[in-house]
């Protein structure tokens, strides 16, 4: 498989999926706080359609899934020396955010909201970009719809934005003792 290369990355709408190739998804029980492992097939568009300040985004298709349910997002560090626990730590984070989902949306809130369950893809033919291992990706169901970023890591909140985002952050905060809270809200309707 070809290294990836970056540079001048143009939004597309549509997809050109590679051949199926051999994966390990890994998926985190954020209930149990344990990881399971599956043996998998996905297919890979190799050219990345978007990107955030820190990954590349690619379109990515779980063969794993259900046809209908196949579309997914998989994303790649920009900085090739990232290691692949730095995937896994985003995928136990997520999990962290859809518990304090649960507990927000068991005060029954005007609006429910719902995080999405993303896994890593540990890929078996392709090598890290680092040139150690094998190359990993996180990977997210594909939201369809008006994608929109409600807040980041750095303080910003979207002018235009609802209350629901911003209230759930807080409700983190309060409900986590002031330990910790979710920002970088993003996403379709109340679905992150």
């Amino acid at each position: 498989m070809k290294p990836f290369g970056f540079g001048g990355i143009k939004p597309r709408a549509t997809a050109s999926y590679g051949p199926p190739e051999p994966v390990i998804k890994q998926v985190f029980d954020w209930r149990t706080g344990k990881w399971s492992k599956q043996n998998c097939q996905v297919q890979l568009d190799p050219t990345p359609f978007q990107e955030g300040s820190l990954r590349v985004i690619f379109r990515l298709q779980d063969l794993s899934m259900p046809p209908g349910q196949q579309d997914a997002v998989a994303k790649l560090g920009k900085d090739a020396r990232e290691p692949a626990r730095g995937y896994y730590m985003d995928v136990e984070m997520q999990g962290k955010a859809k518990y304090y989902a649960e507990l927000f949306n068991a005060q029954q809130p005007p609006k429910a909201i719902d995080f999405v369950v993303p896994f890593v893809c540990e890929f078996k033919h392709r090598t890290a970009r680092n040139g150690v291992g094998r190359l990993h990706m996180g990977v997210e169901t594909l939201l369809h719809g008006n994608y929109k970023k409600h807040s980041n890591n750095f303080g910003y909140v979207s002018p235009e934005d609802r209350n629901t985002p911003q209230a759930f952050s807080h409700f983190t905060f309060q409900k986590s003792g002031g330990k910790l809270i979710v920002v970088d809200i993003q996403g379709v309707g109340d679905v992150y």
